[in-house]
C-alpha cells in the first residue's frame, strides 16, 4: 500500500486514542480498502502500546485484534453491524413529521412490522401490497383538469391505448 498522508493517520489515532483508555495509539497503517454496496470501507492495523486495532471506516469503528484475528473478520463483522443498526433505525421519525404524516406513517410502520414478520415471500396478504399505500396520503397529489385532485397515475400496462 503507498504511504499513508498524515492527516488520515493522525485522524485514525485520534480516534482510537478517543476510544481506548490507557493505551495510546503509535503506527497506523492501511491495509486495505473495499467497496460494498456503494460505500468504501478503508481498513486499518492499529498498534498501541499494548493491543492492536483494526479500525474500519463508514462508519468509522474499531476492532480489537485478539478478538478479529482477519481484517476480513472485521469487516464482515462492521457491515453486519451496520445491517442491524440501519434496520433497528428504519422507522424512526422526528415527532413534528411523525404527526404532519401520521395515518401514513403508522401504515408504513406496520407494514414493516408485517415484512420482518413473514415467514415466506408469498404468504397471503403480502406487506409489499400495503408498503405501496403509506405513501400515498403524505405526497401532494396535482389537481386535475376539472380541479380535482388527481390520487393516482393510471396504470402504465392496463391503461395502454391499443
Amino acid at each position: 500500500m503507498p504511504e499513508l498522508p498524515e492527516h488520515e493517520a493522525r485522524y485514525i489515532r485520534d480516534y482510537v486514542n478517543s476510544q481506548s483508555q490507557d493505551d495510546e495509539a503509535g503506527l497506523v497503517q492501511k491495509v486495505g480498502s473495499r467497496r460494498v454496496m456503494g460505500r468504501v470501507h478503508d481498513m486499518y492495523d492499529v498498534h498501541c502500546e499494548r493491543s492492536r486495532w483494526w479500525v474500519i471506516t463508514e462508519p468509522t469503528n474499531l476492532y480489537l485484534q485478539d478478538d478479529f484475528p482477519e481484517v476480513e473478520q472485521a469487516l464482515i463483522f462492521h457491515l453486519g453491524l451496520g445491517i442491524f443498526m440501519a434496520e433497528r433505525s428504519r422507522a424512526e421519525l422526528p415527532e413534528a413529521e411523525e404527526e404532519r404524516v401520521s395515518g401514513a406513517w403508522r401504515r408504513f410502520k406496520q407494514a414493516l412490522s408485517d415484512m420482518d414478520d413473514a415467514g415466506h415471500p408469498w404468504a397471503r396478504n403480502p406487506p409489499a401490497l400495503r408498503l405501496r399505500h403509506p405513501a400515498v396520503p403524505a405526497c401532494r397529489c396535482p389537481l386535475g383538469r376539472d380541479g380535482r385532485h388527481l390520487h393516482r397515475a393510471p396504470h402504465p400496462i392496463r391503461h395502454r391505448p391499443l
